[in-house]
């Protein structure tokens, strides 16, 4: 969604959480498997789902102590029209021009441990939006799932998205080009960036 918005010019800056894929990043086994209880339902994508304590653990709350995914799945789950994941897998409807000079600055985040957006995905993500002059950010987090901002120690999250929002600002009130934080070589987790 984050991605969408700023393809069409809406928004100042944009963080994408654990970010569905855009057409051009397909899913991986891992998240085929993940949502594979909404492409196996009937007419699943007609349908709001609601999924499973079981696939919950599986597929979103992995990283979590078991003594904390009964809590998450009771308190945290959000039923969901099947629709968005069948457009997902399919590239229907969520398309982005990744070479729009005018996109805002985008920062994609998963967690090294999520299952339901691989973070393989999320990579291919970067490399694609990476094709704009638009500052782009990739940053992994270690031990983390799709339960991202829910897992203990989710300001560790905040602390960064809340830093890399304060950079963008401040080189947009000096008339400047923001800054990339840094760069890895992909090999290993952390945070890649293109300017």
């Amino acid at each position: 969604m984050v991605q969408l918005l700023l393809d069409r010019g809406l928004g100042a800056a944009g963080i994408a959480l654990d970010p569905a894929p855009v057409k051009g990043v397909h899913p991986g086994l891992t998240a085929s498997r993940a949502s594979l209880s909404v492409f196996t339902s009937w007419r699943g994508w007609r349908r709001v789902q609601t999924m499973s304590e079981k696939s919950f653990d599986w597929g979103f709350v992995n990283a979590l102590p078991p003594s904390e995914r009964r809590a998450a799945y009771r308190e945290q789950l959000v039923q969901a029209p099947g629709r968005m994941f069948f457009q997902a897998a399919l590239g229907r409807g969520n398309s982005v021009n990744f070479a729009n000079p005018s996109r805002p600055p985008l920062l994609l985040i998963v967690g090294s441990q999520d299952r339901t957006v691989e973070p393989s995905m999320v990579r291919r993500n970067f490399r694609l939006a990476s094709r704009s002059p638009s500052p782009t950010e990739f940053h992994e987090f270690p031990g983390r799932c799709h339960f991202l901002i829910g897992q203990p120690g989710w300001e560790e999250v905040a602390d960064y998205t809340i830093a890399w929002c304060d950079r963008m600002e401040a080189a947009h009130a000096l008339g400047a080009q923001p800054q990339a934080a840094g760069t890895s070589d992909g090999a290993e987790l952390g945070t890649q960036a293109r300017r």
